[in-house]
């Protein structure tokens, strides 16, 4: 999200931005539908998306069965979790998102029983980064747009730095992804008549694990992830 799927992971386990104490703290909230909530979603996401405006995905036998990666894909959408979700049925994403998602209808209640790693982009307290790297030590699959922001021209913006300094910081592979077609799909009749949509995954990046990594080091090894994100984004909707 294949030999060894997470569908051990504990449900009374979601990632939240308590202040960091070297272990993922509950969620205040927590309700005991967790996984089922992710996994009921993205069976109704996948018959919504086969009986309307089609889905495509390609490269899917790039994501590793089991242990730790990081998965970096382009965004263009408030939509594109779920459909990176439905792409990836053998293990779940656990996406890096911001709080304000958590107060939004529908969406709010989705993201909320996913297990996200909760942002606040106005603050700088490193909250987030170690709430990541805490997903990575478990062995999960983390979500990240780099770009940190939804693109609205669909064009690639330029990165953060957060993804390198994950990559970097515990040798976890990156693999890179492209979406297709989600730009507009909020605004739009969604899901008729819409043109169909895609994912697109890469090949595994690896780095050689640097705790004291560089800026410069760490620019190198973001430019390279996004170029790679480009490559994929420039072969057009998989067929």
């Amino acid at each position: 999200m294949g030999g060894s799927p997470d569908t051990g992971d504990s449900p009374e386990i979601i990632i939240t931005s308590h202040p960091y104490t070297g272990r993922i703290q509950p969620d205040a909230n927590y309700k005991p539908d967790f996984m089922t909530r992710y996994r009921a979603g993205r069976v109704l996401m996948q018959a919504v998306l086969k009986s309307t405006c089609g889905f495509r995905v390609e490269g899917a036998e790039n994501i590793p069965a089991q242990g730790p990666a990081i998965l970096a894909c382009n965004h263009q959408s408030l939509a594109d979790p779920p459909f990176i979700a439905v792409a990836i049925p053998q293990r779940q994403v656990y996406f890096i998102a911001k709080k304000e998602l958590r107060t939004m209808p529908v969406i709010g209640w989705v993201v909320r029983g996913c297990g996200c790693v909760w942002v606040d982009r106005r603050a700088r307290d490193g909250k987030a980064l170690q709430g990541a790297l805490e997903v990575l030590r478990q062995n999960r699959l983390l979500g990240i747009f780099p770009e940190g922001t939804r693109s609205k021209s669909g064009k690639l913006l330029p990165a953060h730095s957060g993804v390198a300094t994950l990559a970097l910081h515990t040798g976890a592979p990156v693999i890179p992804a492209a979406v297709f077609n989600t730009l507009d799909i909020l605004q739009s009749r969604w899901p008729w008549g819409h043109q169909p949509l895609g994912v697109r995954f890469g090949q595994p990046i690896c780095f050689e694990r640097e705790e004291t990594a560089n800026r410069e080091r760490i620019r190198i090894v973001k430019d390279e992830i996004m170029w790679r994100i480009s490559q994929l984004m420039q072969q057009g909707m998989p067929q």
